[in-house]
């Protein structure tokens, strides 16, 4: 069971605002992990846009879930999680932390504030407690309260999109993703391959890193990172085997040459002597 994303974001009239995030990317690899919290960021912002004001959801993406609660004054969070890690859990965590930070944010600052500009530092805390579900939840007693509150449940992010809207179009306006991972998404365009591309290469415990990333990336991008990383790290290695090569050829080929001139100044100096 594992968490890999927690966000606080405003839903805005026009658009969603982005105010504070926390992160897990110990199960990507190094290449990957740009473009897996940027991915990350997209989703999360696009779910809560398509969520309405005081209700609860879950986007279910084959092995893959993100939680989300926007509130009646339009604060929401999302959690990114593994399928195995318990639900009413992720929902206890979402509660706790807008309650925190609504309590250490005025609202003043929801709608323009930025990740760089709002002082709340507990997210990365909480992320990395609520890893252990049963240490956590023993914390966190609302467990009665939160079973009797309706969730609605989307079995894929497509269900949230309007109708005749694209997902293409989504990720070529979003100001979430870098240009990088918009080519990146252009490789693949297929929600299936994304974050088992971004997740080929992963370090311990990958399987349910996985399971969570691929579940944002299907829902938000439907794009892949795994070729890009793995191409460029390709051709970075190619480079440095040429650039090696030519060092030491010339380290063979140049000193011999030029003591060789040095000979031939010294042999006409002694001729005009």
């Amino acid at each position: 069971m594992r968490l890999f994303s927690l966000s606080v974001i405003y839903k805005g009239t026009t658009k969603t605002n982005l105010l504070k995030a926390a992160y897990d990317l110990s199960t990507f690899g190094y290449f990957q992990r740009g473009s897996a919290q940027e991915f990350m960021t997209f989703t999360s912002a696009l779910i809560v846009e398509r969520t309405s004001q005081g209700s609860r959801a879950s986007v279910k993406e084959q092995e893959y879930l993100c939680h989300v609660y926007v509130r009646n004054d339009n604060l929401g969070a999302v959690v990114i999680a593994d399928t195995e890690y318990p639900q009413r859990v992720c929902f206890s965590l979402l509660d706790k932390v807008l309650e925190e930070f609504s309590r250490q944010v005025d609202s003043i600052d929801w709608p323009s504030g930025n990740p760089e500009t709002i002082n709340y530092k507990a997210l990365d805390i909480h992320l990395a407690k609520y890893q252990k579900p049963q240490e956590a939840d023993a914390m966190t007693k609302v467990q009665a309260e939160l079973d009797e509150t309706k969730i609605i449940l989307h079995n894929t992010m497509e269900s949230l999109l309007e109708r005749g809207e694209k997902l293409d179009d989504l990720v070529a306006k979003s100001e979430h993703l870098g240009n990088q991972s918009k080519a990146f998404y252009k490789t693949v365009n297929d929600p299936d391959l994304i974050w088992q591309r971004l997740n080929r290469v992963p370090l311990r415990n990958s399987s349910t890193a996985v399971v969570a990333h691929t579940t944002i990336v299907e829902d938000s991008v439907s794009g892949s990172s795994g070729i890009v990383p793995a191409s460029i790290a390709a051709a970075l290695f190619i480079t440095f085997l040429l650039t090696l090569y030519a060092v030491l050829w010339k380290c063979m080929v140049s000193p011999p040459q030029r003591k060789k001139s040095k000979l031939r100044v010294r042999v006409q100096l002694r001729d005009t002597v």
